[in-house]
């Protein structure tokens, strides 16, 4: 049954029972299994007090179990008690600070189950070899169980150093997981034969699974990129890329950096690091599809300080993983090379600007008079405004702070002084149709950044217009309606805030939006115009 290789292999025996009963249908099939939906009071009460107990009679289930059954009930209820348990474990780890910075709750029946031969119990349901051949809910709930026994010993691994026993055993359950997992890869692939029976299943099975693999290379590292010929990494860095390249929700924006892992420990070997990327990588998912998903990892990473040491580690690693052959007719059209550096040139502008102005005050009006700098300003914010980082949301308030507090100096100056009013034509040009591009962007789809980094930011220049040079947004809304129809309609375009001498065409579609050219027609035609031309046919106009 195997996707990733080629071959086939039978369906499960509960599968294949399903499939049989002609009488029914899946969705009767799966229902008749009785896998229930709450633990049981009674294992809850023997896991509390008779721990060892509860072990051996799982051991004695799970051996006496019919193996890929449609129905297993003991084995099953009480599989579902330790999955109740593992929840608040797995749900309450920081995935990517200090395995202290938040307080997980670790009940003491957890310990005491851990103590009690927990691992062993899930090592030896790895160990059987068809352990994704069992019922696929069952299948879950132990990678629950599994996963909550790795977040254990990435939240107390210094408490563990002193238990090197159950320390090592843990080691070793997660070797053997992602051992099983590579064998049984194809059971993670979307669409595979087993979701006709649950749709998602894979999905189901690749979130506990990622959320283990990133748990333990926070703690064992080292084992997974310095060690090429270590099993633990030879199994683990295709389980990576996968889980990577699918990026399941709930998502976190530092997993992406996960893109590296798979590759750090061969860099020096050419050869294998090239079979590795063509096997992987451009034969499973192909080098275009592996450029854009990159591009995505980029446009995501954080530009505080952290973040960027975090990216600029994976370009690094990246950059070689490029040089392979089959990436090259697709490197530039898929822009992944120039996103994080247009990203980080604009972030080192806005700074620029606001270590200017407050180191050097006398200066401002070089900068005003000779560049522009409203316009850059406005640039810069539209710029980063759909991928706004707290990082960058900070700059942009100070610097918009800066600017304001600016406008105010020259607001108490004589409304002839040449520097006064130069600033205030400017800020006129740019402020209110910068102010309705950040409000447009707000509503297209697909925008990364958080609702309240937006916000900030558009108060930021909110503010920089009206408590700095006294702009009144309405006045401002009617003025530049008049002028629109002489302005294009592209917010990136320079004719956005100055007039062309050019005639500009309309579109007709709904004969609002003004371009000075096919090019930016396109561009806002595929950055949310689409969407709104539609709405516009639908609202009766008049040609003029």
């Amino acid at each position: 049954m195997s996707l990733l290789n080629g071959t086939e292999t039978q369906l499960p025996l509960w599968a294949q029972a399903i499939l049989n009963n002609r009488e029914r249908g899946i969705t009767d099939g799966l229902a008749s299994a009785g896998y229930p939906e709450q633990s049981s009071e009674e294992y809850r009460s023997l896991i509390a007090w008779r721990p060892n107990d509860f072990v051996d009679e799982w051991l004695a289930a799970y051996r006496g179990r019919s193996r890929s059954a449609l129905r297993n009930p003991t084995l099953w209820l009480m599989t579902r008690m330790l999955a109740t348990l593992a929840d608040p474990i797995r749900g309450g780890v920081n995935f990517f600070e200090g395995t202290s910075e938040r307080n997980v709750y670790i009940s003491k029946p957890w310990e005491n189950l851990l103590d009690a031969g927990l691992c062993v119990l899930c090592h030896e349901a790895l160990s059987s070899g068809n352990f994704f051949d069992e019922f696929p809910i069952w299948v879950s709930d132990m990678m629950k169980v599994i996963g909550a026994i790795i977040a254990y010993l990435r939240h107390v691994s210094t408490y563990l150093e002193g238990r090197p026993r159950l320390h090592d055993a843990i080691c070793e359950l997660s070797a053997k997981l992602w051992e099983c997992c590579w064998l049984h890869r194809d059971r993670f692939v979307t669409g595979n034969p087993l979701e006709q029976f649950l749709p998602g299943l894979a999905k189901e099975l690749r979130v506990p699974l990622r959320n283990a693999l990133r748990d333990y290379l926070l703690v064992k590292h080292d084992a997974n990129v310095t060690q090429s010929e270590n099993p633990v990494y030879l199994n683990s860095r295709g389980l990576i890329l996968m889980c990577w390249f699918y990026r399941d929700d709930p998502w976190i924006d530092n997993f992406e950096m996960m893109a590296s892992v798979p590759f750090v420990a061969i860099l020096h070997r050419p050869s294998e690091l090239s079979d590795f990327i063509q096997r992987e990588v451009v034969e499973k998912h192909g080098a275009k599809s592996y450029l854009v998903r990159l591009g995505i990892s980029i446009q995501c990473s954080d530009t505080d300080l952290p973040g960027r040491q975090r990216l600029n580690g994976t370009l690094a690693t990246i950059r070689k993983v490029l040089r392979h052959d089959a990436f090259k007719p697709y490197l530039y059209p898929s822009g992944a090379d120039q996103l994080q550096l247009h990203s980080q040139r604009t972030m080192i502008a806005l700074q620029l600007l606001q270590d200017i102005v407050d180191a050097v005050p006398a200066e401002t009006s070089t900068l005003i008079r000779e560049l522009n700098v409203i316009r850059l300003i406005s640039y810069g914010i539209m710029t980063l405004y759909r991928t706004l980082k707290d990082a960058e949301t900070l700059v942009v308030m100070q610097l918009c702070d800066s600017f304001t507090n600016v406008g105010k100096e020259l607001r108490t100056r004589s409304a002839k002084n040449p520097l006064r009013k130069a600033y205030e034509r400017s800020l006129r040009r740019e402020w209110y149709p910068s102010l309705k591009a950040l409000d447009d962007m707000s509503k297209l789809p697909h925008i990364d950044s958080k609702p309240e980094a937006r916000s900030y930011a558009r108060l930021g220049w909110h503010r920089l217009g009206t408590v700095g040079m006294g702009l009144n947004e309405d006045n401002e809304r009617k003025l530049y309606k008049e002028r629109a129809s002489k302005l294009c309609s592209w917010r990136e375009c320079k004719w956005y805030t100055m007039e062309p001498s050019e005639q500009l065409k309309e579109c007709t579609g709904c004969r609002e939006a003004r371009y000075c050219g096919t090019a930016c027609q396109y561009r806002d035609w595929k950055n949310g115009h689409k969407q709104m031309c539609r709405r516009l046919k639908q609202t009766p106009h008049n040609k003029t």
